[in-house]
């Protein structure tokens, strides 16, 4: 004996003066697609690999998704998720709709950018089956930022000596000493106005201030007591977290 699929249904078909019966199976999918716009909207990318497209310091990147009911049955439970706006309940959507999540604004950021979307939604037959469907995608770009520039009266560019984001290397002399605080603190005001704020922002206040100058000291006076201590190791690379 054939079994039938849950939820399959048999209807009745005409043909001439015969009667066929066609089965119909649920077949539940959903799409997900993500744009990324990077000049005002004026223009959206299907973006879905990196590094996708640059953007400069001066735009907000937006993002907008399209959620289109690929199945065969009606779909209940839509819940969109991004890493920018978080969840959206889309509650239910019929076979062949779509529903559009348009122009969310992400804040800009240095270097690559990874947005990814997922959405999920399910259907439930009259025998109380539930059967799901889901899909993802990503939008992505990559921020470019302002140039590193040369701190006057120097000609070398400042360098980031463990990683962590933060230029303390402020004379480009390959290390950090002693000369970057003195540096830092002679040029402030042309640091500010010159470089990248999150480059010489030490201590994450989004402005470029005296502070910055202290904070740079105090770690340049920390690594220096663990050298001393510990010569025969290599410094530890300070992380991102900042104090």
């Amino acid at each position: 004996m054939s079994q039938t699929p849950a939820g399959a249904g048999l209807a009745a078909v005409a043909a001439g003066d015969y009667y066929s019966l066609a089965l119909h199976i649920p077949a539940p999918a959903i799409d997900l697609e993500a744009n990324v716009s990077v000049d005002g909207g004026a223009t959206w990318l299907d973006a879905d690999t990196a590094p996708g497209p640059d953007c400069g310091s001066g735009f907000l990147p937006q993002f907008r998704f399209m959620v289109t009911n690929t199945g065969n049955v009606d779909l209940s439970n839509v819940v969109f998720s991004d890493g920018v706006y978080g969840a959206i309940v889309l509650g239910s959507i019929g076979v062949g709709g779509a529903e559009s999540i348009g122009r969310i604004a992400a804040p800009w950021q240095q270097g690559q950018y990874t947005n990814v979307a997922t959405v999920n939604g399910s259907f439930t037959d009259d025998a109380g089956t539930t059967a799901s469907a889901s899909d993802s995608d990503a939008g992505n770009y990559f921020g470019i930022g302002p140039s590193i520039r040369a701190v006057p009266p120097g000609t070398a560019l400042p360098t980031d000596t463990n990683g962590d984001g933060l230029y303390d290397d402020v004379n480009g002399n390959g290390r950090e000493d002693f000369a970057d605080v003195v540096l830092f603190f002679n040029q402030m005001s042309w640091i500010a106005t010159n470089e990248p704020m999150a480059a010489f922002d030490c201590n994450d206040n989004d402005r470029i201030d005296f502070a910055d100058v202290v904070w740079l000291f105090n770690n340049l006076w920390g690594t220096v007591r663990r050298r001393a201590a510990r010569p025969w190791r290599t410094r530890r690379a300070r992380g991102t977290s900042r104090p």
